[in-house]
């Protein structure tokens, strides 16, 4: 910290609050692995909100060590939406792809199983995958036109004709589902 090397510090995956306070303040963590019990304490949550600190969570991983449930049923829930609802910038990682036996994209479907009914939205999806690159610790220009290259390439994709088509099918599905449930017995 001292040479001013950014660095990410695995801490709060299955300890206390304690020890990610202790990252950011003793080793000046600009990222956060895991950071699972960060939710424990609001204001070192608003700190690293303020400080920009990126909390890297490993949803895979996560689920295997310390057995969350998903919102809306009992038993200890996954503080991702908490983080996003604070204004916490997250990204999804692989803590261990071989161990684990995952990779980016299932850990993207872990993330929203544990959002519960609904999972991720679209919004918080694209907010988390440029999160990772935001936070990347490279030089400013090249994260700069990393970030240009991933929003080209997002428009690029939403701009299909198809992933627009099937998109709108989707809403309208949800729109319908949500009319049922809404409709007396």
């Amino acid at each position: 910290s001292r040479l001013h090397v950014p660095m990410t510090v695995h801490a709060g995956e299955n300890a206390s609050v304690q020890f990610i306070e202790d990252a950011i303040l003793e080793l000046r963590a600009r990222r956060i692995g895991h950071g699972l019990t960060l939710v424990d304490d609001p204001k070192l949550m608003a700190r690293v909100r303020e400080e920009r600190i990126c909390v890297e969570l490993c949803p895979v991983s996560n689920h295997q060590t310390c057995h969350f449930t998903p919102l809306g049923e009992p038993g200890r829930h996954y503080p991702l939406k908490d983080l996003l609802d604070e204004g916490i910038s997250v990204c999804l990682n692989t803590d261990n792809p071989i161990i684990s036996h995952t990779d980016i994209a299932k850990e993207f479907f872990q993330a929203s199983f544990a959002m519960g009914e609904g999972g991720l939205t679209l919004y918080d999806a694209l907010r988390l995958i440029k999160a990772g690159f935001r936070n990347a610790f490279m030089p400013l220009p090249e994260r700069r036109a990393t970030l240009e290259l991933v929003d080209q390439t997002v428009l690029d994709f939403f701009s299909r004709e198809e992933v627009v088509a099937t998109l709108t099918d989707l809403a309208d599905l949800q729109r319908r589902q949500r009319l049922q449930t809404q409709e007396p017995g």
